[in-house]
């Protein structure tokens, strides 16, 4: 018997989306519920498929999705809206709960559908609740589950890495040109989806080495396969993890990436528009941060992580609040289990 129904409903293959879905599911999982995770297509299948990290999911019709909302305490984990309108709503409508990752999925009338429905949705940052405030929507704030991996320290054989995907919110042209003025020895190393070309066309492929038909250039390696702590891994090689992601009326909280440089052990770099007051990430207490090319070139090529391990080890402390142990009786009480 099935305790607990999530549906993936956005198109994206890597990033944030997919890896919230996972980690809610392992996180149920860990606390012994059964867990279904499903995506809503033309036809029901009975078999599963690979979700990535140890997941499976199974496609739905909407008339059965509808029916297991019914049925089963139920979570939509992302939403598309401009591309799924008529299944999410459906899905809303027969009593689904909903998160909301960042403003980007407030769009085409998706904030009347949740006024229209009563649906307050859950958030994982704080800045999301004056976000959905704004559009008159209530909502719950509750931090994004993550499972440590807890590597044990070893050598590190790169300075910087990045595991970002290439893209507009992610200032990722911030990072190529500092790679073109870093010293070879002091590269930041790239994995990360490269999906948007608009941006890559427009902000990439000017610098040099970068071609236009895949996309590539040097020190990036693509994106990184789905596999339980591969990014954790990767992470661990280095003594800096650079992220210089910025979203408009966001910021001051955690994104997967920055728990995964965490847990590797690597000093977080953020980007200074990131830091709010009162947020989780502080300059100089548990990461370091940069608001120029400038200012990343000398960091990466001049500063070293022994001189900053009170930084590593007051940076570990922000996975305490993304533990299963914390996070799902959150949820819990959310759904009324």
């Amino acid at each position: 018997m099935m305790d607990i129904a999530l549906f993936y409903m956005a198109g994206y293959k890597y990033g944030g989306f997919p890896t919230f879905t996972q980690q809610l599911m392992k996180s149920f999982e860990s606390f012994g519920y059964t867990v279904g995770l499903y995506k809503v297509r033309n036809r029901t299948e009975t078999h599963t498929r690979d979700f990535g990290c140890d997941c499976e999911y199974r496609n739905l019709h909407i008339d059965d999705a509808v029916e297991i909302v019914g049925t089963t305490p139920s979570i939509i984990t992302c939403t598309e809206y401009k591309k799924d309108s008529d299944n999410i709503d459906a899905v809303l409508k027969a009593g689904a709960h909903v998160v909301i990752h960042d403003w980007t999925e407030m769009e085409r009338g998706f904030d009347s559908v949740l006024l229209e429905n009563a649906v307050e949705p859950i958030v994982i940052r704080k800045p999301n609740v004056d976000m959905l405030a704004n559009f008159g929507v209530g909502s719950t704030f509750i931090q994004h589950p993550y499972i440590p991996f807890n590597l044990k320290d070893s050598r590190r054989h790169m300075k910087a890495i990045s595991l970002a995907r290439l893209d507009w919110d992610k200032n990722t042209h911030m990072i190529v040109e500092a790679n073109e003025r870093l010293s070879q020895r002091n590269k930041i190393y790239m994995w990360g989806s490269n999906h948007n070309r608009i941006y890559l066309y427009n902000k990439i492929s000017e610098f040099e080495g970068w071609e236009t038909q895949y996309y590539t250039g040097p020190c990036y390696f693509g994106p990184f396969p789905a596999i339980d702590g591969f990014a954790v891994l990767m992470a661990s090689n280095a003594e800096f993890f650079i992220d210089m992601s910025v979203i408009k009326g966001d910021g001051g909280g955690t994104q997967y990436s920055f728990l995964e440089g965490i847990d590797a052990g690597a000093i977080v770099v953020l980007h200074k528009d990131w830091l709010l007051e009162g947020g989780v990430f502080e300059a100089g207490r548990n990461c370091m941060a940069v608001g120029t090319v400038d200012e990343l070139v000398d960091l990466v090529e001049n500063e070293k992580r022994r001189d900053h391990m009170e930084l590593v080890e007051d940076a570990r402390t922000i996975l305490d609040n993304h533990v299963p142990g914390v996070v799902v009786p959150k949820y819990v009480d959310k759904l009324g289990l």
